[in-house]
């Protein structure tokens, strides 16, 4: 009996490790589909200056980043680092983003454009859908989408930071984002 149950755990462990890889790669390749959608971003255009900024360092973004905080409404110590944003360049102004928002794994597209800035393509962000019995963790993560998905500019400072905003970031009221690299 107890082999037949040492069997049965072994089993069902393995099934688990099969369906979360599943998942996973599903994920994954939902995340390759090209998006036809075109974005429509909630914010004003950029300059000529903040678009050419970008446009030079938009290779310099490839990698991990850990969110470390927010500017204006800063993380609790316990959330720091928790989730995570991984560029990978797809084409000239593309890159595959991908990561953990400090619960569910996530997928999609970012882009530049001339007058709009960075652009993620909300039609093309995909995430799993797990949930905590944390209030603050659910909070912290809704928050981290719902900014990921009105990003209109990025700097990468020179401290290392990457700093993605919501609207001008010489405005010191507008959400920022800043992560440092893994």
């Amino acid at each position: 009996m107890k082999t037949q149950l040492a069997s049965f755990s072994r089993m069902t462990t393995r099934l688990a490790y099969s369906l979360t890889a599943f998942a996973l790669a599903t994920l994954l390749w939902a995340c390759g589909q090209d998006s036809a959608s075109t974005p429509t971003p909630t914010q004003n255009t950029i300059t000529a200056a903040q678009y050419q900024q970008m446009r030079a360092s938009f290779n310099g973004l490839e990698g991990d980043w850990s969110l470390t905080t927010y500017q204006n409404d800063p993380l609790p110590a316990s959330l720091q680092n928790k989730a995570w944003l991984r560029f990978t360049k797809e084409s000239g102004d593309t890159h595959r983003i991908g990561g953990v928002g400090f619960i569910n794994h996530y997928g999609g597209t970012v882009r530049l454009d001339e007058t709009k800035g960075l652009i993620v393509v909300t039609d093309d962000l995909t995430q799993t859908l797990m949930g905590s019995t944390n209030d603050a963790i659910n909070k912290a993560e809704a928050r981290f989408f719902s900014t990921l998905r009105k990003a209109t500019s990025y700097e990468l400072a020179t401290n290392g930071q990457l700093r993605i905003s919501l609207g001008d970031q010489s405005n010191t009221a507008a959400d920022v984002m800043v992560f440092t690299k893994k």
